[in-house]
């Protein structure tokens, strides 16, 4: 059932994805005049519309799988908190076990960035929307806070210097 439950939410993410891809470009199209006529400036509006709920269910599908590998990542960690060889060192954890726990840590910090990033776009998307009560500075901050965090997530990893 869970596999069935995370099928599931990879596909609302897709197609989310795809519809938003799809009718931004529409609404491009409209804007820069490409798409003309008696009816385009409602084809636009409604394009717009589906672009953003589209986005806004494809970041709520996105956090939601990411929840999922978070937990997973979390219980890793934990398990990995109570496997300590006694013998291994006098702190009672061996350099294996050290950097397991540190590469689990790292997962599940990257999992979490990823859940509140993607709760930032949806929030985002419902914003764009006028679902919510910010003022246009606001949502304008939270767009470049969202991106400079995407920008970020996708930056390579810093290599830690080891004595």
């Amino acid at each position: 059932m869970f596999a069935s439950l995370v099928s599931r939410v990879a596909q609302v993410k897709a197609v989310g994805m795809a519809l938003y891809v799809g009718a931004d470009h529409v609404v491009w199209a409209t804007s820069a005049g490409v798409l003309s006529g008696e009816r385009a400036k409602a084809r636009g509006d409604f394009f717009q519309k589906v672009s953003l709920w589209s986005w806004f269910a494809a970041s709520v599908a996105s956090a939601a799988a990411q929840t999922g590998d978070l937990t997973r990542a979390l219980d890793e960690m934990s398990a990995l908190k109570g496997d300590t060889d006694p013998d291994a060192d006098p702190d009672g954890a061996s350099r294996a076990d050290t950097e397991a726990k540190r590469a689990a840590a790292a997962e599940a910090r990257a999992h979490m960035g990823a859940v509140v990033t993607s709760a930032a776009q949806a929030f985002l998307a419902l914003a764009l929307l006028g679902k919510t009560p910010l003022t246009k500075r606001h949502v304008a901050s939270l767009g470049v806070a969202v991106s400079l965090a995407n920008c970020a997530s996708l930056a390579p990893s810093r290599k830690s210097k080891t004595a």
